[in-house]
């Protein structure tokens, strides 16, 4: 709900950084006091700086593959399958049983747009999708397992597929280790902990033989003048910089 609400707001101010129509319908039907999001501001700015990249790097992957088949780890009630559909793309939303029958109230599947009722962690899954040449996004998910789940999925995506490409958001240790200062987590009532970050990328790619770091894109590099000057200060310190990144990378 967080990033939903996100992506409404910013689809309703004039020059927003993204366009997220769908996100504002589905807003509107649902009984939540979004309120309590309404003063969290980093938290705004990093749901749609990241979009706005994830979004450049799944219609890079789409330009180059227009029939590919984008797997979305953790989907919840992202609109990105309808953003970015060029009518030619296969998109598998996956996320656990209830998640998915929520989603069903805002998207109905069909030959190109299927929906898999597992826990990405349930590795099974694997099976119910293509494997060669797909794209993989985990975005707003890695950063809620602990460090040797996270490990473990991206081993198996190592062993289970081919010639593929894998988006991750990732996060410095400095938030996984302050959950409680969030500014939207902290908000809701049920018990939610970041507990995995990592502070450069590359790391991940010495996980696996078959595992290549491609590149990454740092949220605060983007839009900087939306920033408050004390963020916008902090993040000329090379740490901070990199705080909170989108990296790509290859399965060969």
């Amino acid at each position: 709900l967080i990033p939903l609400c996100c992506k409404a707001r910013e689809t309703e101010m004039p020059n927003g950084i993204i366009e997220d129509v769908k996100s504002l319908e589905i807003i509107a039907q649902i009984d939540y006091d979004f309120s309590k999001f309404q003063n969290a501001e980093v938290s705004h700015f990093s749901v749609v700086t990241r979009t706005e990249i994830i979004d450049e790097m799944v219609s890079a992957y789409l330009k180059e593959q227009p029939e590919g088949t984008v797997i979305n780890l953790g989907s919840g009630l992202d609109t990105r399958c309808i953003r970015l559909d060029n009518g030619k793309m296969r998109w598998i939303d996956i996320d656990l049983p209830e998640a998915i029958e929520m989603r069903e109230n805002f998207f109905h599947e069909h030959e190109r747009l299927r929906f898999v009722r597992k826990s990405v962690l349930d590795y099974s899954w694997m099976k119910e999708t293509p494997r060669e040449e797909v794209l993989l996004i985990a975005e707003g998910l890695l950063m809620y397992f602990e460090e040797r789940e996270v490990k473990d999925l991206l081993r198996r995506l190592c062993v289970e597929f081919r010639n593929s490409e894998i988006v991750l958001e990732t996060l410095d240790p400095i938030v996984a280790r302050n959950t409680r200062r969030h500014d939207s987590i902290s908000k809701i009532d049920s018990k939610v902990e970041l507990k995995w970050g990592i502070k450069s990328a590359t790391e991940v790619a010495s996980w696996h033989p078959r595992l290549q770091f491609v590149d990454e894109v740092y949220l605060l590099d983007r839009h900087r003048d939306r920033l408050r000057p004390w963020l916008r200060l902090s993040a000329k310190i090379p740490r901070i910089r990199k705080i909170a990144r989108i990296s790509r990378y290859r399965i060969a």
